[in-house]
């Protein structure tokens, strides 16, 4: 039996004959007799009892009563003088079983036993230590990383990886939120963040970040996982209220940008203070990218590696939407629009328009901007709500403009 907040907890018993049982820490009432164990933790002296069923210090014992052993032994198991845990004996069949020779026998065991005690507590508190750590860093992150637990990492401790960075967020929060409370604004983010992460623990990915009203995700088995996991966040968000504090209804704009590339995962700060961290022109770049969601006006925008990357493209909806200049970057990058979470009707009349539209970019990547302006002008009459191909007439139209000036 060890204590635990004052409690007495049964850990582990074994009968005559039988293998022992793991009890996992199971109240003692009922299960061995209160008294004696009492009297075990309160003096820290081995008690020797026989037919306690007849004394008057079990009397109202109510195991005793109703098993009525013959002979009981409890045994105070001891580390520097400090209690540990009490080892119970019972015989039911005989008084006086538990001789000298027997009690001098369990008595050596005694100091082995704490020791043993004491290693197994201790581990305990390593494991739940780490579980409440994973809370911060992620598991995921420390196996990136080469180690299995926190306490083994080190200042400097690094790997390089080619992974798939995603930034998430949504992209009206203020607009959301400018009516709420500082606790209602907290549950509406932890709300939202509750659809997010079982989608990206279900593909292995981890949350590297929380960013107030976002995340920032790694993911390692690939971009196909990543446009699951983001798809799955997508169509349990965007076409439902999820405002936990009121009843108006809100329509709630996420925005997704995913890269690929090489990242350096390590430990930075000093001996006193480590931080985990992901150092790289990827991770800007992904930020960058979920930037432009709002430009565009949709909700999924992943860059060319990460199309790339992707094993099986024909199992998602995706559409190549512009060349942008993204900070930071010399060459322009190819983006490419995942509509698999859009409305039926919406991504039907994507579906229904891919060809056209992928002609209308080419040819705007092209400088063939009034061939361009014709087939985005094609795509509109088709699909109306198509906020790309009306992005596209308007920058056409500017250019145009400024080019007659």
């Amino acid at each position: 039996m060890l204590e635990n907040n004052g409690e007495w907890l049964l850990e582990a018993k074994q009968l005559v004959n039988d293998n022992p049982e793991i009890l996992k820490s199971l109240p003692i009432k009922g299960e061995v007799p209160d008294n004696l164990i009492s009297s075990v933790s309160k003096n820290h002296q081995v008690s020797l009892v026989n037919n306690p069923a007849n004394k008057e210090y079990y009397a109202n014992d109510k195991y005793i009563q109703a098993v009525k052993p013959m002979s009981l032994m409890g045994m105070p198991v001891l580390i520097n003088n400090n209690l540990r845990g009490v080892l119970y004996f019972e015989n039911q069949n005989t008084a006086h079983a538990f001789t000298p020779k027997v009690f001098s026998f369990f008595k050596l065991l005694l100091g082995q036993l704490g020791v043993s005690i004491e290693n197994a507590l201790y581990y305990k508190m390593l494991k739940d230590l780490n579980i409440d750590y994973e809370r911060f860093v992620p598991k995921k992150f420390l196996k990136l990383l080469g180690k299995e637990d926190l306490i083994d990492v080190k200042l400097g401790d690094h790997t390089q990886k080619n992974l798939i960075v995603g930034y998430l967020s949504i992209n009206n929060y203020n607009d959301l939120t400018k009516d709420m409370t500082s606790e209602e604004n907290l549950l509406y983010i932890n709300t939202f963040l509750s659809y997010v992460a079982p989608a990206i623990n279900k593909v292995n990915g981890f949350i590297d970040k929380y960013l107030g009203d976002g995340v920032m995700a790694l993911f390692s088995e690939g971009s196909d996982t990543a446009l699951s996991a983001c798809i799955e966040i997508l169509s349990s968000i965007v076409h439902k209220d999820i405002d936990p504090v009121s009843n108006k209804k809100k329509t709630i704009s996420v925005g997704i940008g995913l890269h690929y590339g090489a990242l350096i995962l390590g430990t930075v700060g000093d001996p006193k203070r480590l931080n985990v961290t992901v150092i790289s022109d990827t991770v800007n770049t992904s930020a960058r990218i979920k930037e432009l969601t709002k430009y565009f006006g949709f909700n999924l925008l992943i860059s060319e590696d990460t199309f790339v990357n992707l094993k099986n493209p024909q199992n998602f909806c995706i559409r190549r939407v512009s060349e942008s200049s993204i900070r930071g970057k010399e060459k322009k990058l190819s983006l490419y629009e995942v509509y698999d979470a859009d409305s039926d009707e919406v991504k039907n009349l994507k579906i229904k328009t891919k060809k056209l539209f992928d002609e209308s970019v080419e040819l705007y990547i092209a400088n063939k901007l009034e061939q361009s302006h014709k087939l985005f002008s094609q795509v509109l009459k088709i699909n109306p709500h198509d906020s790309v191909s009306r992005l596209h007439i308007e920058i056409i139209e500017e250019m145009t403009r400024n080019a007659a000036q």
